[in-house]
Order: C-alpha cells, then structure tokens, then sequence
C-alpha cells in the first residue's frame, strides 16, 4: 500500500497554508481556527453546499466537516476567561500568585522550591531511531508472514541475563531505561513492513506516541509469566528486560523532576503505576499469552492508537495491518497450536487491549471546533454527499463527523460554561441556582428543595412477574441445542411480528409500556439460559434488574441498523421500542413527570433520544451485519460482563463459565453452519462493539447518578436500582 509522503505535519490540515501550532486539537492555521471557534457559536447547520467546492476554494460547510475530520473539538474550548483588553490588568494578590505554587502545595512544604530546572534532550535519540528504520528498509523476512515477523523482533530484543532486583532508582537510571525502552519499539517497528512503507516522519511520530504504552503492556506481561511461576513473590514486578523491582522496597529519586514530596505527586503521576492492585496484571497472569499472541496485541494496540492520533492518513494501514493479522493470528491457531476453537482467547485479548487503551485523540483545532458545533447543532441527521459513507474531509460533513467519532471524539469531555466575560450576558449559565430558581446557600439548607409533587413508579408487579416468569421456565428442556442455540432461538420468538409505527410524541405512558415490556422480555430471554436457572431465585431477579437496560440498548442499535441498511432515512429514523419508530426532527418527549426542568437544561443529565453520536453505535452495525447467533453472542457477553463488573464476585465466576460456553458454541457455529475457519476478525469487531456500548452505559449512570444528588428528577421508584443502578 502507497502512502503519500508529501504530507506535512506543518501545514494546515485544513486549507494546507503554512499552520501557527495546535488548535482546538489539531494543527491549522489561526483562520480556520477562528472559523471553526465562530461556527460552533454560530448556527452553521443549515447551510448546504452546491457541490462546486474545489481544493483550497470550499464552501463553509465543508470547511467544517474539515475541521472536524482534521479532529477538531469544542471541547479544547476555553470559556469564561477575560478579554484581551482586560489581560493588562493586576492579577490578584493571592497567596498562589506570590509564592508561584497551588495552595494544596504550599501548606504541605515548608521548604521553598529551587528554580534550577532540569532539561532531557531526545534529539540524539531520535536520530538513532531514524537512522534504525533506515538500515532496515531493505532486509527480507523469507518464509515469514507479519506476524511471526513481528514475533521474531520481540524475541530477539529480550536480553538472556538473569534480571536483578534494584533497590534505588535514579535520574540515569532512568533516562538509560527510557533510550533503551525508546529503541527496543522502534527496533520491533521496523520489522513491519507495512509500518516501513510510510514517510520517515510519520514513523517517527507514531513511535513518540506509542512507546510508552507498549513498554507497559510488554513488562506487565512479563510480569505476569513471572508472577504465574513464583507465587510467593507476586509483588517482583519487571522495570526492564534485566531489572525487577520491589514495589514495597524500591526508593525512586524524583528531586530532578519535582520540588515536591512523592506524597503530593502521587495523584499527577505514580513511578509504581499502583503496580500491587492492577487488574491489567490478573488478566495477563490468568490468560498466560503465548509470544504470538502477545505481538498480536502490541500490534493491536499500536496501530489502533496510530490510526487515532494520525487519523486520515494511517485508517487504511490500521484496517489492512487489522485483517492481516487476523489471518497470521488464525493461521498460528490452527497450524501451530492445533487449536480450532480460539474465540474465547481472542475475546481474553481484545479484553485486555480494550483496558490498556486510553481514548486520546488527536487533532487540529479546526476539527475540534467543527466536532463541539456537530454536538450542539444536531448533525446526527445529516446525510452522505455521495452516498458512500466515505467521503473525503473536504466533501462531506457527516463522513468527516464519523471520522471524528471513529478517532474517539465524545462529548463526555466537553468543558462548558466557559464563555468570555462579554459574553455571560447573553445566557445565563445551567447552575443549580438557575435549575432550582433560588441560591446555593438556600437549596443546601432546606429540606425541601422543591414544592412540585412527585411521582411514584412502583416495580413490585412487575418484578412479580418476572419471578413468575423465571419459576415456570425453570424444567423446560431444550433437546439438541446448546446455550448460544437456546439464547437464539428466544430472541427470534420474542421479536415484534407486527411492523413498527411512527410515534409522534412520547408520554409518560408510552415510556412505563415500553419500561414493562422491554424488563419482562429480557427476563424471557434470560429463561432460555441454562446457567443463570440455576441460580437462586433472588440473584436472579437481581440480575435481570442489572442487565435489562444495557441489553434493551443494544438490541435497539441492532434493529436500527437492520433499517439502516435498508432505508435511506435511516440516519434520522431510530427503533424506540420493538413496534414504535421515532423522526429525531419531529418526535415530541414530554419529560414534565420527571422533571420541572427544561429538556435543554436536563439534557447533560439525560437525554431520551440518546447521545447525539447515536450513529457511533449504529455505524458499526450496520457494517459488521451480526447473524441472529452473532448479536445473540454479542447480547449474552455484554448482559453477563456488565453484571460482573456490577453486581460482585458471584457473577464474576458466572461470566467466566458462560464466556467460555459461548466461545464454544459460538465456533460451534462458525464451523458448522457458516463453513468459517477463519473467525478471528469477526470476534474482534464484536468486541469492539460491546466495550463501546459498555463503557457508554456506564457513563450515563453516572450523569443520572449526579442529577439525583442535586435533587432534579420528581420521580421516585419502588426499586431504584433498576433504573439508577450505580454499584
């Protein structure tokens, strides 16, 4: 594969002038970072373009849908700050200012800080990381897929001495752990092929970027082989090839980086990591990779990382280095390890690249603008220009907006109410002062924080029938069909036979239905499962009150998707509920039984339609098109994993019988009824769909958790937990 070498990463990403730095996450020009800064401010969302834009001369539309492509975000938004006309004046005498240090600093030392500071020069190293992937570019691997490539290079750096345990760590010490570390990535690297096809430049930044991390997941699973064969040293952790250290015993020195205590730094930055409690450790120990499999998630992670940081130049390279490690990895499987079921372990694998991964993208200022204006001017119905879902940035405002989102844009990092001083006038900010219309020191102090009258829903029947529901399913048998057939099989007769309507307007009635229906149709589905049966009935009942929402999430997304596919309007058109269809621009939600606030003001909080990125959840669907088995697989990990990670120990053993009943059957059907061998891709997309939605999940549990401490909703449950479930 070509990738062009005349992209500069000092030109703007959006007009391609001469850039002035880092705007609102990417690099730009100051002109398209004011642009982009005037048109999230400004409703730019109407406007359309004549489909005349040719490079360097392009319409406002898609010089936004630039912008956001280039991974601008309003999130790099900084509001509330003075004018420039006001910076001349007197910063206020406090102590901070005086002494030059945060106040929870300054009380914890007496001592005054030293104002040497130290300086590490990296240009010497680079240097010979470039002249290494030079020497490199034309030696051969005969006889060596990527994989065993890669493989190879990460054996052969690993030192054969016998580590020793270091009791003091230094500043030489660790800037000889950082050239090496910095060197060992970039030797691997360039035993890619596909890595060393790209401009030198561009190699050098993705290995800036992805070196740390990469050593990280390499000593922890060294750490881990270690852990698994010493058992009564299982706090030795490795630092490097050839040094180990004891977290309990082991002095660092950070005098050369700070002035302060390591007490007061540990929040901002941790030498340890917290290495005795990481659950990144358990994973690996427990799993026990092979070399093979530990290069497939190095290799994993990096590219994914790269094609974040770098998106719109290394996507294509991420997919190709994806699908063809999916055939190495499938290949090593069943040639090398004579093993033909492997979904279990690829689903172990994705786990734990999923954990190590940080959603960090980076972009140009102009992108970040376009991105926080696509929130906040609802481009969720836009269509594709072309039609083809993959349009260039300068083309086409939705395709570049799912780029934003493919990179890992999320409005979960927006920073509001951060306006300029001239502008607060206008709107006055969404405080609870303005929430609850009286002031903080009065809606702290009273009882009674609102005169509205409350609703009560109460849940009693309705778990009633569910328990009902559970007792008389438990001696059905199920003859011939294993748990992933059975939990199929429950899905497809418990859809809707009838085709959905069009709902115009969404009342408290209509939610408690589908409340009622949706709670007592998971628990159905959840009768057809064997394991779960034989729990005692109140952990049952439990989980179902866990999983119910996250399952009916996921299920909606795929019945979205299955219109998507087969509509045009399916941007605009989402499932409600099994037999109700909602417009995005025409739905009317009456939320005056939950709140007395305005949607607008509630809408951090929660919002009925769904974040606005709803197509990042669609998206992925509609391309992966799931098999009723496949969303059944993918229904069943997310109910069980979320449980696990919710309800305690119990279901943790549970989740791991089941993931690994389902591994089976889920090969089962590969093998059998799809004639597929090689299903490594396919487990891995399915995965990435579940951590997405999962994590999604979690995250608006909290914002509803929040809402309920300052007191917004009018609504009490009989059983909050099925609603507000924060365990």
């Amino acid at each position: 594969m070509y990738i062009s070498s005349s992209v500069s990463l000092k030109n703007c990403q959006i007009c391609s002038k001469p850039s002035h730095g880092n705007h609102f996450g990417a690099i730009s020009c100051r002109a398209c970072a004011i642009f982009f800064r005037r048109a999230v401010l400004k409703n730019y969302s109407h406007l359309k373009c004549s489909g005349k834009c040719k490079k360097g001369d392009i319409c406002k539309k898609c010089r936004l849908e630039k912008c956001l492509k280039a991974g601008m975000s309003e999130k790099q938004f900084q509001y509330d700050r003075d004018l420039i006309s006001s910076t001349c004046k007197n910063i206020p005498p406090s102590m901070e200012y005086f002494l030059g240090r945060p106040v929870f600093i300054i009380f914890c030392n007496t001592e005054f800080p030293k104002s040497e500071r130290s300086y590490v020069d990296f240009t010497k190293l680079i240097e010979k990381a470039t002249d290494l992937f030079k020497n490199r570019e034309t030696k051969l691997y005969v006889g060596m897929n990527t994989l065993n490539q890669l493989t190879y290079a990460l054996t052969q750096n690993v030192k054969t001495v016998k580590p020793r345990l270091r009791q003091k760590f230094g500043k030489d010490e660790m800037l000889a752990f950082w050239e090496t570390s910095f060197l060992k990535v970039a030797d691997w690297l360039s035993y890619c092929d596909k890595f060393q096809e790209l401009p030198m430049q561009m190699r050098i930044q993705i290995l800036k970027s992805i070196w740390i991390p990469w050593t990280k997941l390499k000593k922890h699973s060294m750490t881990a082989k270690r852990r698994k064969q010493s058992q009564t040293q299982d706090r030795i952790r490795y630092w490097s090839d050839d040094c180990l250290i004891d977290p309990v015993k082991v002095e660092f020195d950070n005098s050369w980086i700070t002035t302060c205590n390591p007490e007061q730094l540990k929040f901002f930055t941790d030498p340890l990591g917290h290495f005795p409690k990481s659950p990144l450790i358990e994973l690996l120990a427990n799993f026990q990779p092979t070399n093979q499999e530990v290069t497939y998630m190095l290799t994993v992670f990096s590219f994914r990382h790269s094609a974040r940081s770098f998106n719109g130049e290394f996507e294509k390279l991420y997919e190709k280095m994806i699908e063809v490690l999916a055939n190495d990895l499938h290949s090593y499987y069943s040639n090398e390890m004579k093993l033909i079921n492997y979904a279990g372990r690829m689903a172990q694998m994705s786990q734990i690249v999923n954990y190590l991964e940080r959603d960090v993208p980076i972009s140009c200022r102009a992108c970040s603008a376009f991105f926080r204006r696509a929130v906040l001017k609802n481009y969720l119905i836009l269509r594709c220009r072309n039609g083809s879902g993959r349009c260039e940035s300068d083309i086409c405002k939705k395709c570049r907006l799912e780029k934003c989102l493919r990179a890992g844009m999320t409005d979960k990092n927006f920073q509001h109410d951060r306006d300029l001083v001239s502008s607060t006038c206008k709107n006055i900010p969404p405080s609870i002062e303005y929430f609850l219309r009286k002031p903080v020191f009065i809606s702290f102090c009273e009882t009674e924080t609102s005169t509205s009258e409350r609703n009560f829903i109460d849940f009693t029947e309705l778990i009633e029938n569910a328990t009902n529901l559970f007792k008389n399913q438990e001696n059905k048998l199920y003859v011939g069909m294993n748990t992933l057939n059975q939990l199929t099989y429950a899905l497809t007769q418990n859809a809707e036979k009838n085709e959905p309507i069009m709902c115009q307007k969404i009342r408290k009635n209509d939610v408690l239905k589908f409340w009622e229906t949706s709670f007592l149709r998971v628990a159905n589905w959840l009768t057809y499962c064997d394991k779960l049966q034989e729990l005692p009935m109140q952990m049952r009942i439990q989980f179902l009150k866990t999983i119910w929402v996250p399952w009916m999430r996921l299920n909606k997304n795929s019945l979205t998707a299955n219109r998507k596919r087969q509509s045009k309007d399916g941007n605009r058109i989402l499932y409600f509920s099994d037999s109700c269809l909602i417009d995005l621009e025409n739905v009317d939600f009456d939320i005056s039984w939950i709140t007395t606030c305005k949607p607008e003001q509630l809408k951090f909080f929660i919002n009925p339609l769904g974040s606005f990125n709803i197509n990042s959840f669609i998206d992925p669907l509609v391309e992966f098109q799931p098999s009723k088995q496949e969303l059944t697989y993918m229904l069943a990990i997310l109910s069980f994993r979320y449980a696990a990670r919710t309800l305690g120990e119990e279901f943790k053993n549970l989740n791991d019988k089941m993931v690994e009943v389902l591994a089976d059957d889920l090969h089962s059907y590969y093998m059998n009824e799809r004639k597929m061998k090689n299903y490594a891709g396919r487990i891995a997309k399915m995965i990435q769909i579940i951590n997405h939605l999962e994590q999604d999940v979690l995250h608006k549990i909290e914002k509803i958790h929040l809402a309920r401490i300052f007191n917004l909703f009018l609504v009490d449950f009989s059983h909050p937990e099925m609603v507000f479930d924060l365990k």
